[in-house]
């Protein structure tokens, strides 16, 4: 991540913590006057990398971080986990299956994601925000 985050949080591995994540994100995001529809697409693309990595790590901890850059919204979300290879996309999921959609989501709602597993596992995902995305300061 470039410069300091200005949205940090250190999380146990438990899903029921998810909720708290969703809330203390979407209280960061509206700092930053996102559109219902852009705060709506980040939380849900960093709940997908939070479960992913609460489901396959065995890591003792999830850290996300989360900084705003010009009109760049930049968010990492680590673990101690062994990490994986992403795809260049994810394929579209059947209709009918369990599970499985998560990369595949947040490669459609997010600009980029990547993954690096160097150091256990640290996905970063980008959203550019236009105008159009932003809530006008009126």
């Amino acid at each position: 991540m470039r410069g300091r985050p200005t949205f940090e949080v250190w999380l146990p591995p438990d899903v029921a913590r998810l909720h708290e994540l969703r809330v203390r994100l979407g209280d960061y995001l509206a700092t930053l006057q996102l559109s219902d529809r852009a705060a709506s697409e980040v939380v849900l693309s960093v709940q997908e990398a939070a479960k992913n990595a609460i489901r396959f790590s065995s890591g003792r901890t999830l850290h996300i971080q989360a900084r705003m850059d010009d009109d760049e919204l930049e968010i990492v979300v680590s673990d101690q986990g062994p990490g994986f290879v992403l795809l260049p996309k994810a394929a579209r999921p059947d209709v009918w299956q369990v599970g499985g959609r998560g990369l595949f989501l947040m490669q459609s709602l997010m600009d980029t994601v990547c993954v690096d597993s160097l150091n256990g596992a640290r996905v970063l995902m980008t959203k550019r925000l236009a105008d159009a995305q932003r809530r006008s300061a009126a």
